[in-house]
């Protein structure tokens, strides 16, 4: 069922030592996901992490949030000096993804 939704939350950059497909594995071996039937990392992490994990320019951002109230459409992106990225989006699911509001949120840093 679709509906508005309204997060806040924190998007931490996790780090790239080497290849960024072996830190997607690491990730899902962690998270205890299931590797069995991917030859791509990155695209098991997509379809395992929805909403705990972004992949965006080359990187993995780890997802940090909360549900809050859901009215209009909203997608600011702040970078700290820490190199986290704290978010808000809103937006209609039965529209856009999360994915999809994050990168819009992203694009206006």
């Amino acid at each position: 069922m679709s509906e508005t939704v309204h997060y806040i939350g924190k998007l931490t950059l996790v780090p790239i030592e080497g290849d960024i497909q072996n830190i997607a594995k690491m990730i899902l071996q962690k998270e205890g996901w299931s590797l069995e039937g991917y030859n791509d990392f990155l695209e098991a992490l997509e379809d395992w992490s929805y909403k705990k994990y972004i992949i965006y320019n080359e990187n993995i951002y780890k997802v940090d949030m909360k549900e809050s109230d859901p009215y209009s459409n909203m997608a600011i992106a702040t970078k700290k000096e820490d190199g986290t990225i704290d978010f808000e989006v809103r937006y209609y699911n039965g529209g856009c993804s999360f994915s999809e509001a994050i990168e819009d949120a992203l694009r206006k840093i």
